[in-house]
């Protein structure tokens, strides 16, 4: 009988504590809701107006009506950061086949093919036909097959075979004193071709990710004169992920917006591709030159010798994929953030976007570099959502037209 007025006070303070528990997770909810109508947009689309075609596609582009970043993760920094964590993740536990490309100046490329998770981990595993699409993935500029990882998950879930394409000096060590940050166009034909070789008869799509997005665009531009008597070269459409379009500027005006990001980037690619080759870079005389280069823009110069080029003037010739838009014919949509802190809203060419067939650009004010989180933990990407939807819409504008 003693206890019964305890045992009272407590379940009432039981009861006053929860209660406030569920009237601060209501206000959350409520505060999150608000946040995610305010953050929520359509991103605006630019095409050429007599591009049919394109227009078609980008009207059947489910992904094209609404971006809706993670409500308390919407700025530029905190997608960064959301990206970062859910990219680490899918990392750790993702698996890839490797096969290493010899090119013929003895450089060696990586094509690394996506393993699913196995049945008894995955129960919704397919195992897809030989012929079923492919998507090439084409890494950021310090990347690496498991970088992509997770956009790889995301595309064999919708039933696509997913292969990362790894320029020189990113998977393993340097094989001849011979790299380039944006690519080469003949090392990407080696790797697109062997995909091609892979499966004969699938449609091909590309996604490059921001020096990704550059080399899938050059590529694309010259795929064609590749493949040589009127042919047409392997990839059969393209997505062009926070491209930072023409490189005679972008890097310094990276460095100028975001120094603090432009130091981490400039240390990656140091490490990366000085530092870890030192045995057989070290005794070339631009090796300490580039390890001293003081921004991105810097490092490109210093390190001409070693993209084959003696000149800044015929490296942006070849490399910069501004000069390569108007040679692709087949469809490019590339996204863009305006908040972006790498590739800043000042580079983005109108002319281009508004004037070039089977080239289309869609911006959003938010969405970082290459992040774009969505969901209330930023589970799911943007951009890998609008990849696939566009591709799997040109997939199928092609079977109608065959």
């Amino acid at each position: 009988a003693r206890m019964a007025p305890a045992f009272a006070a407590h379940v009432v303070d039981f009861a006053s504590r929860r209660r406030r528990w569920l009237i601060a997770a209501l206000a959350a909810w409520m505060i999150l809701k608000v946040r995610a109508r305010q953050t929520q947009e359509s991103p605006r689309i630019f095409c050429k107006d007599d591009d049919a075609s394109m227009k078609r596609l980008l009207g059947r582009t489910d992904a094209l009506r609404q971006f809706s970043p993670t409500p308390w993760a919407a700025s530029s920094t905190l997608q960064l950061v959301v990206h970062t964590l859910w990219q680490r993740y899918h990392s750790r536990r993702s698996s890839f086949t490797e096969y290493r490309l010899n090119c013929p100046d003895g450089g060696v490329v990586t094509v690394a093919k996506f393993v699913p998770p196995s049945a008894d981990q995955d129960a919704t595993r397919q195992e897809l036909a030989p012929d079923a699409p492919v998507l090439v993935l084409l890494h950021t500029i310090a990347g690496r097959p498991y970088s992509e990882a997770e956009f790889a998950l995301r595309a064999h879930e919708r039933g696509w075979h997913v292969y990362v394409l790894s320029r020189r000096g990113h998977h393993d060590r340097l094989a001849t004193p011979r790299f380039n940050i944006m690519g080469c166009a003949q090392d990407t034909d080696l790797m697109a071709n062997f995909v091609r070789g892979r499966h004969p008869d699938s449609f091909i799509g590309a996604a490059g990710l921001s020096a990704g997005s550059g080399q899938v665009v050059t590529y694309i531009g010259q795929q064609d004169l590749f493949a040589g008597d009127g042919n047409s070269g392997p990839i059969n459409a393209a997505v062009s992920l926070c491209p930072a379009w023409d490189i005679t500027h972008a890097f310094k005006r990276f460095s100028q917006t975001a120094p603090k990001i432009a130091e981490l980037v400039l240390n990656g690619v140091k490490q990366l591709f000085l530092e870890k080759n030192k045995d057989l870079l070290g005794g070339h005389p631009a090796f300490e030159l580039a390890l001293q280069a003081s921004d991105m823009h810097d490092f490109v110069e210093k390190t001409l010798p070693f993209a084959g080029h003696d000149s800044l003037e015929s490296y942006l010739d070849e490399c910069n994929p501004i000069k390569h838009y108007h040679g692709s014919r087949v469809p490019c949509l590339i996204l863009n953030a305006l908040d972006d802190p790498l590739c800043v809203e000042a580079n983005i060419d109108m002319k281009i976007a508004r004037g070039t067939h089977n080239f289309a650009l869609a911006t959003t004010r938010r969405g970082s570099h290459v992040a774009y989180r969505e969901g209330l933990i930023g589970q799911s990407c943007f951009m890998h959502r609008l990849t696939l939807d566009f591709l799997e819409e040109a997939r199928l504008a092609q079977l109608r037209a065959q």
